[in-house]
């Protein structure tokens, strides 16, 4: 996949080895390290972007996701938490198991997908409204603490 461009947001303790594993097999061209952004720079960066990966170890809820999908991007995510209740449907993206090698296959598998037109953007965006959207999360959010007890009627 030649004409393909990573982009990580982000930063953290791997910094230093990515960094050399790209000048190592010449990767400069196509990999971006922007370490550290504004949450307005991450959404310039997932707009202009055709797919999103988010590889966690850990993610409650994974709003990062629902943002990308919201752009009507694709989306691979770890079962680690969170994103498995947000990548419910096959058409949006993909859910692959917390290691290495099935998030590398997973990576694989959606740019392919992505590439024989499998996704459709407005579907993509039409499930991220119809999940995600204010209307539907504070309606969930009401019925959740009324079922609870803890909003009074």
């Amino acid at each position: 996949y030649p004409k393909i461009n990573l982009q990580i947001v982000g930063s953290g303790e791997m910094k230093k080895q990515l960094v050399e594993f790209i000048r190592k097999n010449g990767l400069e061209q196509c990999v971006v390290l922007h370490g550290a952004v504004s949450r307005e720079r991450v959404l310039q960066i997932i707009a202009s972007s055709d797919l999103f990966a988010l590889p966690s170890d850990v993610e409650t809820f994974g709003v990062v996701l629902v943002e990308a999908l919201y752009c009507g991007l694709p989306v691979l995510a770890t079962d680690c938490g969170g994103p498995g209740s947000i990548i419910e449907d096959d058409s949006i993206g993909l859910l692959t198991q917390n290691n290495d090698e099935s998030f590398a296959n997973g990576l694989l598998k959606i740019v392919e997908r992505y590439r024989q037109g499998y996704y459709s953007q407005q579907g993509i965006i039409d499930y991220a409204k119809q999940h995600f959207s204010p209307e539907v999360v504070v309606s969930q959010l009401e019925r959740l603490y009324e079922d609870s007890g803890l909003i009074c009627k």
